[in-house]
């Protein structure tokens, strides 16, 4: 796999991720309760109160799907035949509470190729932030994504 090849993915990604933008997202109590219930958790959900980071990482995954789906239906299956998570790591700064809205935010950070025993890979690392009203990051999830390469 060429150069030219891992370029055209990441110019297709950097695309995508104009064309998504930046993400307003209000935090309301029955989209928090909603999802508490499909991950078991229960509770009472109010204004105010603090969101778990397993919401936020199940967000930033719904973001990075669209963006994702957006560039790989374009280069699919001539660059990309499948997707894998590979790892994510969150940093939670502050918490984020029900009743505040945030930004979700996308860079396409690196984008490389791996080659194993099953094929060739592209490679993407890239950070997803949420900012709060003040501009301030209050979590940042970085994700690596496996695409197998067409």
């Amino acid at each position: 796999m060429d150069e030219g090849r891992v370029s055209e993915f990441k110019a297709t990604l950097v695309e995508a991720v104009s064309e998504v933008g930046r993400v307003r997202i209000k935090v309301g109590e029955e989209m928090v309760r909603e999802f508490y219930e499909l991950v078991g958790e229960r509770g009472e959900v109010n204004e105010g109160d603090d969101v778990s980071p397993a919401f936020i990482t199940a967000y930033y995954s719904l973001y990075l799907r669209e963006v994702i789906l957006k560039a790989v239906s374009r280069v699919f299956p001539s660059l990309v035949r499948a997707m894998i998570h590979a790892e994510s790591k969150l940093d939670v700064y502050e918490p984020l509470r029900v009743g505040e809205t945030y930004t979700v935010e996308m860079d396409i950070g690196n984008v490389g190729v791996k080659r194993g025993r099953k094929g060739v890979y592209y490679v993407l690392k890239s950070p997803l932030r949420i900012i709060d009203s003040e501009g301030r990051i209050v979590a940042q999830d970085e994700r690596v994504v496996l695409f197998k390469a067409g």
